[in-house]
């Protein structure tokens, strides 16, 4: 009957993996041969009595005399290693475990026969069937039992594992038998491990998760990118996002559990990015690669995926520039190079738009990175060019009525290699800006496309012949050519200044900078649907040592920042400048360690708040010229954003004091007492030298000489009065006609000196007294022959305060009052 079975079994499987419809390998097969007692390979056997037994008459199998099966039981038939009869009353655990290597089988089919006890006997045992891929935790296989005393399982022949015990090196397969009585037991034969082909295995998968990587390396993305993608490190950058973030990904597999894949990695060049500098953390389908740059130049990491047959790859096409000169400083921009402005947000958050790209750009203030948010406006502003859309976009500024409200404004400029006229430049366009970081929306209010023609018509009106400047053929970026950079409101709120990076004026010799005011400018411009032309004021000149105007900004505190640079960009002569906004106000030059350095475009008040004595700047530079990763191309050239960048310095406690005429303290004078206007802190001088203690608003003379007074506002600024001249007190007076006193040195320390030369003899009284009218000491109170008699002071070798005091020297009937200070 067995034998039969086994027939009728084999082809049962036979017909089932046809069925599957893919070609199947049997991993293993047994029949446990035909020798009691001889464990065959792959299984262990641990509890009571389950062992290889011997088929006997008195088994109920008389037709399988001489062949083995594994089973356990009470029947005599059943003998264990050492061949002694197992005790019927024996009650236990007994288990089987069979290890096979199904690596390179998807899936895993088990077919094996199974008989047990009929009747009664069922009630006294139970039967458990068990797979791990780990031989640690055990996963239940459900089953349908064969009917009690018959071969064989009644769900049919196979059972298919779930994909977790495909390409596994080792899979372990328990059966488990518990007797809780007597007169029960269990047998099984003919096990068969069929597993699918491996041409059959589905590959693993490898995607990044662009829900946890960082915005900042992903762009802010919803759909995971495609390999290759390109990522752009900086060496010694603190703020790298590739190195400090890194790049997670999500690895998976059909048949594989993520904890099985193997996850390795090559680096095409091993110089710009050694093996070390890479590193791949996490467990499970989540990992986490971060690169650290190496040197300059281009590597592709290609990350491998395997699960042990199948290998799928996901390439990372880095590039790494060079260290800026002070990392700390330094933040550095991926996707656009040639950054023309800044406008911030808020701290955290800034807006950047690239001159050769229409696009918006929402940036971190404080880290390296893609941007967060883009914005296309090209189709917003009714281009004359579709073609060739470039607007060219130079400027940007806020407007102080509504803060949501950021006006853009195109170069006017010629552009090409012939120096056409450019259309698309021309454009002046609003934009409504909302939220922050990732969440930062735009909206184009309106536009205004003829701001080129009002300004050149303005230009030749003052005599600067815009149109010679402007004319197609003429160089913009050329001291005699036509461009706009900056952008600004005036100090009232009202007039917008457009600062030219050129034309110089005046047209003899070309030396200063020009703003054109365009008053009344958001009446005007009536929120988005411009009526007739803007109104322009009288022209502002500035000199900014030869330079044009590439930035204008301004501060919180109400200062004014003009970047300024060469109108034909080379050689690099880039300065910053403070200004009042007032048109009668010349700027001042600001030193930094940037000037002539960085390609200056854009500027922002830095982070936090801080007195105008110290305050911070970010500073935006183009880096569309700079070749980063020596391999001989421009940055703007670069056919990947990703790797295009440009550069975000910060610039520490720069004095932006600055003073009109109206600012400078006045020294209003009674007699010997001095009152200055009004500050936070003030500082007296006499003759320029600082007069120690003479710190409050008031001060009152003590000798002759000039004396200025420097007052400190809130913002840490100072500024000095005009010198006023004391010439009736100090160190020589007369008394009388003919005779004369000397008090030296006033201010003193310790003692002063009084010298007294009387023309002929004379009753002389000396005498201190204090500012509240106590005498303090008499010094002489006696008749003098005439001549030179000389006398001394000092308050605290009396015994009081150093301050100041009163000297009285009376010579006959005439009296003199003088007032000194004892340091």
């Amino acid at each position: 009957m067995k034998k039969i079975y086994k027939i009728l079994r084999i082809t049962i499987i036979t017909l089932s993996l046809i069925s599957y419809g893919k070609a199947q390998t049997n991993i293993y097969t047994t029949d446990f041969g035909t020798v009691a007692n001889v464990n065959p390979t792959g299984w262990t056997f641990t509890g009571i009595n389950m062992n290889i037994s011997t088929n006997s008459a008195s088994s109920g199998y008389p037709s399988a005399s001489g062949n083995c099966y594994l089973g356990e039981g009470n029947s005599v038939a059943f003998i264990n290693t050492s061949a002694t009869s197992e005790p019927t009353s024996q009650i236990g655990t007994s288990s089987a475990e069979l290890l096979v290597n199904t690596t390179g089988f998807s899936t895993v089919t088990l077919a094996f026969g199974m008989r047990k006890s009929s009747g009664g006997y069922n009630a006294n045992a139970t039967y458990t069937l068990e797979w791990s891929n780990n031989g640690i935790t055990y996963n239940t296989i459900n089953y349908t039992e064969a009917i009690a005393g018959a071969w064989g399982l009644a769900s049919g022949p196979g059972l298919t594992l779930p994909a977790g015990a495909g390409n596994q090196s080792t899979l372990y397969i328990r059966w488990t038998f518990v007797r809780t009585g007597t007169a029960s037991n269990f047998k099984i034969d003919d096990v068969f491990v069929i597993g699918n082909a491996a041409a059959n295995n589905n590959a693993p998968t490898i995607v990044m998760d662009v829900a946890s990587t960082s915005n900042f390396l992903d762009g802010g993305v919803s759909v995971a990118p495609i390999s290759p993608y390109p990522v752009s490190g900086v060496i010694s950058d603190p703020s790298d996002p590739a190195s400090t973030l890194g790049i997670d990904f999500t690895i998976n597999d059909a048949q594989t559990a993520a904890s099985s894949l193997t996850v390795t990695f090559v680096s095409s060049n091993l110089t710009v990015l050694p093996n070390a500098n890479v590193v791949i953390t996490g467990t499970a389908a989540s990992r986490n690669i971060k690169i650290i740059p190496g040197t300059v130049g281009y590597s592709n990491i290609t990350i491998n995926v395997s699960d042990g047959t199948n290998i799928t790859p996901y390439t990372i096409n880095y590039a790494c520039s060079a260290a800026a000169s002070t990392p700390s400083n330094t933040i550095w921009h991926t996707g656009m190079s040639d950054a023309s402005d800044a406008v911030a947000i808020d701290n955290n958050y800034y807006i950047s738009g690239d001159d050769e790209l229409d696009i918006l750009n929402v940036y971190s203030r404080t880290a390296s990175g893609l941007p967060l948010v883009s914005f296309d406006y090209s189709s917003f502003i009714n281009l004359a060019s579709t073609s060739s859309p470039e607007v060219d976009l130079e400027a940007g500024t806020r407007s102080p009525l509504n803060t949501n409200r950021i006006y853009w404004m195109g170069s006017m400029s010629t552009g090409g290699s012939s120096f056409s006229i450019r259309p698309n430049r021309d454009r002046l366009f609003a934009t409504t800006v909302s939220g922050t970081g990732a969440t930062t929306t735009f909206s184009v209010l309106g536009y205004y496309a003829s701001l080129r023609t009002a300004i050149v018509n303005w230009g030749d009106a003052n005599g600067y012949n815009f149109s010679a400047s402007a004319a197609a053929g003429m160089d913009s970026k050329n001291i005699a050519g036509y461009a706009a950079e900056g952008m600004v409101f005036a100090p009232d709120n009202i007039t917008l200044y457009v600062g030219l990076r050129a034309p110089l004026v005046p047209i003899a010799n070309r030396t200063k900078a020009v703003i054109v005011p365009l008053t009344n400018f958001e009446t005007w411009f009536n929120n988005g649907s411009p009526s007739g032309n803007p109104t322009l004021g009288a022209p502002i000149e500035l000199n900014l040592g030869g330079r044009g105007i590439r930035d204008l900004v301004r501060l919180t505190n109400g200062v004014y920042i003009i970047l300024a640079g060469n109108p034909a960009g080379s050689p690099l002569t880039s300065a910053i400048y403070k200004w009042t906004g007032n048109a009668t106000d010349a700027p001042l030059f600001i030193a930094t360690p940037v000037n002539g350095f960085l390609n200056m475009e854009g500027v922002m008040q830095g982070i936090g708040s801080a007195p105008v004595s110290a305050t911070p700047l970010q500073i935006i530079s183009d880096g569309g010229g700079d070749i980063i990763y020596n391999d001989g191309n421009a940055a703007k050239d670069l056919a990947d954003l990703n790797l295009r960048k440009f550069r975000l310095d910060n610039l520490s406690a720069v004095n932006l004091c600055i003073l009109s005429a109206t600012s400078t303290p006045v020294i209003t004078q009674a007699g010997f007492s001095f009152t200055s206007t009004p500050g936070v802190s003030y500082q007296w001088y006499y003759n320029s030298v600082a007069i120690t203690g003479a710190t409050l608003q008031t001060y009152n003379a003590a000798q002759n000489g000039n004396y200025f007074v420097a007052v400190t506002d809130a913002g840490g600024c100072s500024s000095t009065s005009a010198v006023v001249v004391v010439n009736t007190v100090g160190f020589t007076n007369y008394i009388g006609d003919k005779n004369v006193v000397t008090i030296f040195p006033n201010p003193y320390n310790e003692s002063t000196s009084i010298e007294l030369v009387l023309a002929e003899n004379s009753r002389v009284i000396i005498e201190v007294y204090s500012l509240l009218g106590q005498k303090i000491q008499s010094i002489a109170n006696a008749d003098y022959f005439a001549g030179k008699h000389t006398f001394s002071f000092g308050a605290v070798k009396l015994g009081y305060a150093a301050g100041m005091y009163l000297i009285k020297t009376a010579v006959n009937n005439n009296t003199i009052v003088t007032r000194v200070i004892e340091n």
